[in-house]
């Protein structure tokens, strides 16, 4: 019955569910003759007879005692201001997220919980190495030991606010709304969790919750560190080691969370684990941290293919961090070439040693190194087609978007202002990029992969172009744009054209002289995204990653002038060190091209990366100099989302 149950009001919140009650039985009297059963057994029973006539009061609203509440609107309710204020100031809702609305805190699958046991996983039991003692510690006095020179729970709502009102506009790649996931899920849980640590003294809190709290607060005080314009009480030192002692209490909390909520009476649920993941992986990836990034986004894959993609059911809420997941690690695993520098880091083995695999390891459990690209049934590439569609079972597992077909059910649009289809597309370009730099390295292939390899990039890059020419013919007969839209498409054109520089440069080395129409487009479009933003008083930057892609292939002083200072205003608005670091490599690719320098000639490069460069079978000319190679010399990964 419960199953059932949720087949029917999963998609609905539990007081959207009360008001399509309430309007089926407002005018009830009328209805008697057919009768109305409520629920899939019909155990609600509405009909009347002829000779029971019943009135219905004027006022259809539930009394007080019938109302649902969400947690935001009882933290609301509060009396303690500081905490009210947080969420208090008015928000505008941008188009592309009305579905999310005002729905409130609950779902109803939050309710029931009908979590499906992930493939049979159980705890494992024994002594931890860390101390047990944390489990019972209250967080209060944990937090009172571990921080001394700042009280975090006294300046919790403040960091909170912070993070709401200067964070979130930076870490979100299109700055257009107060409304993001940020915004709708994370703060919401982070302000009831604090004030379970405060007024409401609540006994036992979970460590995924704490985890995320902790989290949050940890990026607000390294956001203050590196940005010393905001004026407050304390010193960038102090903000510094607030932030790095907090983050080391939500590492302990995540570990616990992993190791002891997993499953059972005390398992922790589904998204909260998730958020506290994201919360932390925001964290390392301000913070450039290489090696907790990668150990987060290998935790995190394997959670959501663990807890998540076994779910009879994916509630929306679920769906939507899951979109947020995929974005960022797409995104970021772009610039991603040290696969064999960063071993599986510890909270995958946490994660893996808290469970034992019962079941055969299948393509739904097996954790994605985007060094593989499988194999269709056909031959034919099909998962490339863009036009064609592929099923919900599909389009729901396929959360590195392996499958480029499109997915009537995805939400990416809505919510990131970027389609699928591009992700895909990168996604895509990166595996095969990946694949193909093995294969150069002295990768034994057979010819028959390696010609079914040249077969595919050229189906590729037919998508490709495809699909960033229809975006252009689109956005120009874009004449009369909202806000959202003003500022969504001229950040889209530049994210298009950077796409098929990616292309270019990875997969097919071309000279940079044939790229310079696309880094002109780009920078055309983000001037055009910086008016929009001063037109509407917002800060920016938005996302760097367009703007990294054309000034490495960048030729003329104008060109790198233009987007090398576009770099250091982004880095001088938030202070994250990935737009320095970013420039760096820039200028790097600019010296070795503009000296006819590649392949680890340049003066600056380590001994290590020489040798490196030695040992590389393929030979470079003057214009041969990018990105990857600097990365891979000098060990950097761009963590710039």
């Amino acid at each position: 019955m419960s199953l059932a149950l949720v087949d029917v009001l999963a998609d609905s919140t539990i007081n959207s569910s009360l008001e399509e009650l309430d309007s089926h039985s407002r005018d009830i009297q009328s209805q008697y003759q057919g009768g109305m059963a409520v629920g899939p057994f019909g155990v609600l029973n509405l009909s009347l007879k002829p000779d029971s006539p019943m009135s219905v009061p004027a006022s259809t609203a539930p009394p007080p005692y019938m109302q649902v509440m969400d947690p935001d609107a009882q933290m609301q309710m509060e009396d303690q201001s500081a905490l009210t204020d947080l969420l208090s100031d008015p928000v505008d809702m941008s188009p592309g997220l009305d579905f999310l609305g005002d729905q409130g805190y609950l779902e109803w699958a939050d309710i029931f919980d009908l979590d499906s046991p992930p493939l049979e996983l159980p705890v494992a039991t024994g002594e931890q190495e860390f101390g047990m003692d944390l489990i019972f510690c209250p967080p209060e006095q944990l937090l009172s030991q571990q921080i001394a020179s700042i009280d975090l729970l006294s300046e919790a709502p403040m960091l909170l606010r912070h993070f709401k009102d200067h964070l979130i506009p930076q870490i979100i790649w299109l700055p257009t709304t107060k409304k993001s996931l940020w915004t709708i899920m994370f703060l919401p849980t982070t302000s009831y969790t604090l004030s379970e640590l405060t007024y409401l003294r609540q006994g036992t809190i979970q460590q995924a919750r704490l985890a995320n709290l902790y989290a949050i607060l940890a990026c607000s005080a390294y956001h203050l560190s590196v940005n010393p314009r905001f004026t407050t009480a304390y010193s960038v030192e102090q903000w510094q080691t607030l932030a790095s002692t907090t983050y080391s209490t939500a590492q302990k909390a995540l570990r616990l969370t992993l190791e002891l909520e997993f499953q059972g009476p005390g398992k922790a649920k589904y998204k909260d684990q998730l958020m506290a993941l994201l919360s932390m992986t925001t964290f390392a990836i301000l913070c450039e941290k290489q090696t907790d990034t990668r150990s987060l986004f290998l935790a995190t894959e394997s959670l959501i293919r663990l807890r998540g993609l076994v779910k009879p059911y994916i509630s929306r809420r679920a769906r939507l961090l899951h979109h947020m997941y995929t974005w960022i690690r797409i995104l970021t695993e772009s610039t991603f070439l040290l696969h064999d520098a960063i071993a599986q880091p510890p909270p995958v083995a946490t994660l893996q040693a808290s469970s034992s695999y019962t079941n055969p390891i299948t393509p739904s459990t097996q954790v994605d190194t985007f060094l593989r690209i499988e194999p269709t049934k056909s031959r034919n590439d099909n998962d490339l087609n863009i036009d064609e569609l592929k099923d919900a079972k599909a389009g729901l597992d396929d959360i590195h978007l392996e499958d480029s077909r499109t997915f009537s059910g995805a939400m990416h649009m809505q919510i990131n202002g970027v389609s699928e289809t591009w992700l895909s597309l990168l996604s895509q370009t990166m595996r095969l990029a990946n694949v193909l730099d093995r294969v150069h390295a002295g990768q034994q292939v057979q010819h028959e992969a390696l010609v079914g390899l040249q077969k595919r990039a050229a189906h590729l890059e037919d998508m490709v172009c495809s699909f960033t020419s229809r975006g252009q013919a689109l956005n120009n007969n874009n004449i009369s744009l909202n806000i959202h839209h003003r500022l969504q498409q001229p950040m889209v054109r530049a994210l298009n054209s950077a796409l098929v520089l990616y292309f270019y440069r990875r997969i097919r080395s071309v000279n940079p002289c044939i790229l310079q129409g696309y880094v002109t487009q780009i920078i055309d479009a983000i001037r055009d995204f910086e008016s929009a933003l001063a037109h509407h008083g917002l800060e920016g930057p938005g996302t760097g990653w367009p703007a990294f892609m054309a000034g490495c292939e960048a030729i003329g002083a104008e060109r790198r002038e233009f987007l090398l200072h576009w770099m250091e205003r982004a880095g001088a608005k938030c202070g994250m060190p990935a737009y320095a670091r970013a420039r760096e490599i820039m200028v790097e690719v600019w010296r070795r091209r503009d000296s006819g320098l590649s392949r680890g000639g340049g003066s600056g490069s380590s001994s290590r990366a020489k040798r490196q460069t030695r040992s590389q079978s393929e030979a470079g000319g003057p214009m041969s100099a990018s990105w990857m190679e600097i990365s891979k010399e000098e060990g950097w990964w761009l963590l710039l989302a």
